[in-house]
């Protein structure tokens, strides 16, 4: 993202990590980037404040465990 005016931008970015109701598979997240993470949702919350021109990626990872032969679908 990208802040293209000339004052500084405060905004609150969603974004949301896969959450299993299998009590086989386990998600945890290994990186947040900076993110709050609401564990129960999923949920990632990043509260931002953009100066003029100012870019930003923002990245967060995270790793599933399953039983070996279990098929994942989306």
């Amino acid at each position: 993202m990208c802040n293209t005016r000339q004052e500084p931008v405060s905004l609150t970015v969603y974004d949301q990590i896969p959450v299993s109701t299998d009590s086989r598979i386990e998600v945890s997240i290994t990186d947040a980037g900076g993110a709050e993470l609401n564990p129960e949702t999923g949920k990632l919350t990043y509260r931002l404040t953009l100066q003029p021109g100012e870019n930003r990626i923002l990245t967060f990872r995270y790793e599933i465990k399953y039983p070996k032969g279990r098929i994942l679908t989306e």
